[in-house]
């Protein structure tokens, strides 16, 4: 899971990147931060039907701290394996339908619990992409529907064939063309699944050691191990029955 990611740029150079401009809440108009669990970060979204550049809480309320698109999951009912879907997952689901937005990033990064890599945390950038873009979605609850006050999550999908030699997932990510109609789009929870699905960007990443982790992972390598061999099940039931998320 994505659960640390950094963030060096401007409004003007946001705004150039995606081709509009946006009304600035933030009381910022530049960034150069690292962005970790329960800091704040700024995120564009829809506010009373206009694009805002604002900020919120990476990520809170839990879970923590990524979203996932789909997974397989046990029926308590019946005990069989069922696809699950974000819109219907009750943590998810409203965020996801009503509450998107988007978060600039200039690069992410991932502890590494297995191969050559393992006991360090690696920084992922592209040649191509000074920013990234990941879709996300604002954590609400039922007993708060003012998103202003609530966090943000990013959506998280199967990870590429690069990235499986570092991390069993990663965080979906729209190229700048695409990535504003993740917010303005207009459409039920499954056309909303079926852009992300259309538009998913994986470029070739540029990878660089972040930091040596100053605990040794040992404690966690079967645990990521044990989540690897389950994402790996995940993508060939995807492959089998011939679905794309």
């Amino acid at each position: 899971m994505c659960s640390e990611y950094s963030i060096k740029t401007s409004q003007k150079k946001l705004e150039s990147t995606l081709k509009t401009q946006f009304k600035n809440v933030t009381g910022a108009k530049t960034w150069d931060q690292k962005v970790k669990m329960s800091l704040k970060a700024p995120l564009i979204e829809m506010q009373n039907n206009d694009l805002v550049l604002t900020e919120g809480v990476f990520p809170t309320p839990p879970p923590f701290p990524n979203s996932r698109l789909s997974d397989l999951k046990i029926n308590r009912k019946t005990g069989e394996e069922e696809l699950v879907r974000i819109y219907d997952v009750p943590a998810w689901k409203e965020g996801f339908s009503k509450a998107p937005c988007l978060i600039p990033m200039s690069h992410f990064v991932e502890p590494v619990y297995w191969g050559d890599d393992t006991g360090k945390a690696m920084q992922f950038t592209t040649e191509k992409d000074p920013l990234l873009f990941c879709a996300g979605l604002r954590m609400i609850r039922a007993s708060s529907s003012d998103k202003t006050k609530t966090g943000f999550s990013l959506i998280t999908h199967t990870a590429s064939k690069q990235m499986l030699n570092y991390h069993h997932r990663l965080i979906f990510l729209l190229q700048a063309d695409h990535a504003l109609d993740w917010i303005t789009l207009e459409g039920s929870p499954l056309e909303r699944f079926e852009f992300l699905l259309k538009h998913r960007y994986i470029p070739k990443f540029k990878i660089e050691t972040d930091r040596i982790m100053a605990k040794k992972p040992k404690s966690r390598i079967e645990e990521q191990k044990i989540k690897l061999d389950i994402e790996m099940k995940y993508v060939e039931f995807l492959k089998t029955e011939g679905i794309s998320g």
